[in-house]
């Protein structure tokens, strides 16, 4: 966390409002802030967008990173209840692993509602432990059509190829219109995109 804090420093005149950024890293060391601050760096030194600020609140909003002034990113390193219980050991007798979709359904909509409804909204969710599935239906109820979650996945290809393959999903709405910028933002992290998932009026997976 000091080596993103200290790079924050050095930056802290490009970037507005990192101090806050820096101060969570040095005195809450939780891991989404480190997971926040690598990816405001790697934004900043790719370059395709420019961080206009970090740690923005408004009201009832909650942005971790803004860029070029028009898109807000929310970064979350999430999991389900049952990827939870699994890393906890919780696991039954003969196998199964309590969820609670319910739950899991209500975190992703709070992740959502952080992110103010007028501009282009992006959910960054740097999948952790076994992960987040989505259900079908959440396509349609939960994601707005000015929103998206780019789901973040480090797919190991052993033992054909040594070491992770960085992968991105993109989860929509049918109705969202910017999956150009969407892919932009992939590309801009430093991952590969896969696929985006969404779904037509009969709740059937469509790919793109």
């Amino acid at each position: 966390m000091e080596q993103l804090a200290a790079w924050l420093e050095d930056n802290k005149n490009k970037i507005p409002n990192s101090e806050i950024l820096i101060h969570k890293l040095r005195k809450d060391q939780q891991l989404g802030h480190l997971v926040n601050a690598e990816f405001v760096k790697r934004f900043h030194d790719n370059g395709t967008y420019k961080v206009t600020d970090v740690e923005l609140s408004t009201g009832n909003h909650d942005i971790d990173i803004e860029l070029d002034n028009k898109i807000n990113v929310q970064t979350w390193h999430g999991a389900s209840v049952a990827s939870h219980n699994i890393k906890r050991g919780k696991v039954g007798r003969l196998g199964g692993v309590p969820d609670d979709w319910d739950k899991n359904e209500s975190v992703l909509k709070k992740k959502l509602g952080q992110l103010p409804n007028d501009k282009l909204g992006v959910l960054l969710l740097l999948q952790s432990h076994t992960g987040f599935t989505f259900l079908p239906e959440w396509h349609r109820d939960i994601i707005p059509k000015n929103k998206c979650v780019i789901s973040l996945h480090a797919e190991s290809w052993e033992p054909f190829i040594a070491g992770t393959f960085p992968i991105a999903e993109i989860h929509i709405n049918k109705d969202f219109q910017n999956m150009n910028e969407a892919k932009k933002i992939i590309s801009a992290i430093g991952y590969n995109y896969k696929a985006t998932f969404t779904f037509d009026n009969g709740l059937q997976w469509t790919t793109k």
